[in-house]
């Protein structure tokens, strides 16, 4: 799940990068935040429970997508679809590391409904 930040960049950016990391709540809300935005991934791969090599393959694209927004955010030379585009190729990548041949409709995977 990719999500395009057009709002409050710096607050993005100071967010996803630990600028709050001293406060124990923020950080903890942060992380779940991120295990929330997972779960439709996990569903649409019908597991409910992933076994340690997908968790920390999914946890490393969730990364991988924060660090590539915020990247976006400071310089906006790639359009918004080809962000999500890659990002979504990456998410496929990361999981058929795993071994799991994730569900890809004809439109592509940036592009399957909700």
């Amino acid at each position: 799940m990719s999500i395009v930040v057009t709002g409050p960049e710096i607050g993005y950016a100071t967010l996803v990068m630990g600028g709050n990391g001293n406060d124990r709540d923020v950080v903890e809300l942060l992380e779940f935040a991120r295990w929330e935005s997972l779960k439709p991934i996990l569903r649409g791969l019908e597991i409910d429970d992933p076994k340690p090599r997908l968790r920390i393959a999914l946890r490393a694209w969730s990364s991988l997508n924060e660090g590539a927004i915020v990247d976006w955010l400071k310089r906006r030379d790639l359009h918004a679809d080809e962000l999500v585009d890659l990002m979504a190729q990456a998410l496929l990548s990361a999981v058929r590391l795993t071994g799991i041949e994730p569900p890809v409709d004809s439109e592509g995977p940036a592009r399957r409904s909700p």
